[in-house]
């Protein structure tokens, strides 16, 4: 639980003993004394040999050789050493203080308890002892005993950066929050080299969600003590609290290059990585965030996942099958480590997010309900459950899980951008806009806003707007694949092809699946009149779960009308209509396969009603006049091909429907004598 603060260790006690060397043999102990290990080991060892050496230098060679195995991880000989000594001098109370750490680091912390003990039966103002015996109480969570005897310890040492350090972190576990930051604040005082200071302050500002204050004390801990690798591990979760994964994965990762086996570290890593690709998955990039504050009360950061090393197994292969895509198994692991630890909040988070991929929503949404009935204010938890709950089309409980993030943290920029997704899929743009402008009047450079904003023109069909919007988003994040893959959307629609390949080309280094960058290539095929190959990638598109799904149902309906396939076109229209039923660009196409099965009552009714929903799409006056004119009702006819030329194009699409409605008001005007109902007021004006 703690980054123990050895406030004695056994360099320490070295150094202590090395005093009482005597002067007429000092030059003996050169070796003995120095940092190298194996001289230590060998200048020892052949003073512990000599027969020359009085029994006190014997003894303190066994300690100073047992003190250098300590710090070389060699347990048991150091032990044998110690024991060695303290045979010789059985009251040595720096030979008890080593040896106690020795057990702590076995494992066996009564017989630490039974060394430190004795120490202060011998001296009873031990200031080592107190300290040692208050962190090893700590450790225990008896935190009344640690608080007694690092009180006595101050009380000897009232000027130990150290000892504050530790109380400190005492007070924090016992929630007296003002004592422990007065003690913080005390240590740095004292030392402003002290790391643990700043990391356990750190680990407080946290507990209270004040994280950017947490960041910048764990960061000052790493620059003091840079190989510490616990403190990575704490700073990625406050990170992780943030929802910034990416920083949270590279301290992880730098936590790991320091120490390889650390399993809080591995699993760690594992499960953010794991809640990164699915809030990918579901919608919700990782991103720089505003805080949202964790939990009071919660564990300090930097604590294991679980205290059980069949849990801890058990969650590593859910996040190892998570992040593999084996979903089933995912599951499988997680559900065993909840049979040991049914609150486990890793494992109930990891077989959500799995069953929300093998679409068991509502055991996915029993899990993390709760997960988050432990973790009450855990942004992650609250936002995965609101994208299970979007992908049970429960859009007004997705909205108030994400409200939940932002009564904590009215300044969350990813919640207020998450509403904002969930109104574009219900195609209410007007709100998505508005919590997009939301977001970006907390945070201008908020590149998911940004983005997002520029999805709402795309999709209001104000390319220009989404392109400028999308360029905004990319010069704050130049990787950021939603709005390059969009970018080139807009590009495609706009006839930029070249400029819209190099965009998805772009995406796809960064994220080979992106569906919409599949997309995008395939609205290019079906612009250039390539059809197989455009419902290929539609099809790419779709099996890498899109958000969009309505449109690429019609863009593949498109693609499939040009092949004449008209029943594959009509099933995708109407799955895109069960989506949106008021997509007016939907209706119309589903007028064109109407009109080439010759049901001409059914594609009126479709444009009738697409025209009332947007009267903007030059497809469809273009489509209805051509009903009208096989009907023989030239002069509706005419007034819609007249408000197909007048409106403004807003795609390729638009564009040649618009070209192919001035070829036909030009051949109705040959069609259409000048009489009492079409009498022109100037030799220019045409009848029409």
């Amino acid at each position: 639980m703690f980054q123990r603060t050895l406030l004695l260790r056994p360099c320490a006690a070295v150094a202590l003993l090395a005093s009482f060397v005597s002067p007429s043999f000092a030059d003996a102990w050169d070796d003995c004394l120095s940092r190298d290990v194996k001289k230590i080991a060998a200048g020892c060892t052949n003073i512990i040999t000599e027969n020359t050496r009085s029994p006190a230098d014997v003894t303190k060679a066994y300690i100073y050789r047992g003190g250098s195995y300590f710090r070389q991880g060699l347990v048991e000989q150091a032990l044998a050493d110690l024991n060695e000594a303290l045979s010789r001098s059985p009251r040595s109370v720096e030979v008890l203080l080593v040896r106690g750490e020795v057990y702590l680091r076995k494992r066996q912390p009564d017989l630490a308890l039974a060394d430190f003990n004795t120490v202060l039966e011998i001296d009873p103002k031990n200031f080592n002892a107190y300290a040692s015996r208050g962190t090893l109480q700590a450790e225990k969570r008896e935190w009344a005993l640690a608080l007694s005897d690092y009180d006595r310890a101050l009380e000897l040492r009232p000027d130990n950066s150290a000892a504050y350090a530790m109380r400190g972190l005492i007070h924090t576990q016992m929630a007296n929050y003002n004592r422990a930051f007065a003690d913080f604040d005390r240590a740095i005082a004292i030392s402003a080299n002290n790391a643990n200071a700043f990391y356990y302050r750190g680990l407080l500002q946290q507990r209270l969600g004040k994280l950017d204050l947490a960041l910048s004390d764990m960061s000052r801990a790493i620059a003091i003590a840079p190989r510490i690798h616990v403190y990575y591990v704490g700073r990625a979760q406050v990170f992780s609290s943030r929802g910034d994964l990416d920083r949270a994965i590279a301290d992880l990762d730098a936590a790991l290059a320091i120490s390889p086996n650390d399993k809080n570290a591995q699993e760690a890593r594992a499960l953010a990585l794991a809640t990164k690709a699915e809030l990918e998955r579901v919608g919700s990039s990782t991103r720089p965030a505003n805080p949202a504050a964790p939990p009071v009360g919660s564990a300090p950061s930097g604590t294991a996942i679980s205290s059980n090393p069949e849990v801890v197994r058990f969650v590593q292969e859910a996040a190892r099958a998570f992040n593999t895509k084996q979903y089933e198994a995912a599951i499988a692991a997680a559900s065993s480590a909840l049979e040991k630890e049914p609150n486990n909040v890793a494992a109930l988070r990891l077989r959500g997010m799995s069953r929300n991929q093998v679409k068991q929503h509502e055991l996915a949404l029993a899990d993390l309900d709760q997960a988050i009935k432990l973790k009450e204010r855990d942004p992650l938890l609250l936002t995965l459950r609101g994208f299970v709950l979007v992908s049970m089309k429960r859009f007004d409980e997705a909205l108030a899980s994400f409200d939940r993030i932002i009564a904590i943290d009215p300044k969350n920029t990813d919640a207020i951008a998450d509403r904002a997704i969930i109104f574009r899929l219900k195609n209410d743009l007007p709100a998505a806009l508005a919590e997009y402008d939301r977001a970006l009047a907390i945070n201008p450079r908020h590149a998911p806003s940004l983005s997002g904003r520029g999805r709402v023109y795309q999709m209001q069909h104000q390319c220009d707007k989404a392109i400028a919007e999308f360029d905004r988003a990319l010069a704050v994040n130049p990787r950021f694949v939603e709005a390059l893959a969009n970018r080139g959307i807009c590009l495609v629609l706009k006839g930029r092809f070249t400029e819209a390949t190099t965009d998805f080309d772009r995406t796809l280094e960064v994220d080979p699946n992106n569906a919409q960058a599949f997309l995008g290539r395939g609205l290019a095929m079906l612009a250039t009149n390539q059809p197989d190959r455009a419902i290929a990638a539609f099809d790419l598109a779709l099996a890498n779960k899109s958000s969009d799904e309505a449109f690429i149902y019609l863009q593949r309906a498109r693609a499939n009308f040009t092949k004449n396939e008209l029943n594959a076109a009509l099933a995708d229209l109407d799955r895109a209509l069960a989506i949106h039923p008021r997509n007016a660009e939907a209706l119309t196409t589903r007028a064109l396969v109407w009109i080439k099965r010759a049901d001409l009552e059914h594609a009126l009714a479709d444009l009738d009603q697409a025209i009332e929903i947007d009267g903007n799409v030059i497809e469809s006056y273009r489509t209805r006049a051509a009903i009208y004119e096989k009907q023989g009702r030239i002069d509706l006819a005419a007034a819609d091909l007249r408000k197909a030329i007048e409106l403004t194009p807003r795609s390729i699409f638009d564009i040649a429907a618009q070209a192919d409605a001035k070829k036909r008001i030009e051949r109705l005007e040959k069609r259409i004598p000048c009489g009492s109902a079409g009498a022109t007021t100037s030799p220019n004006e045409t009848c029409l």
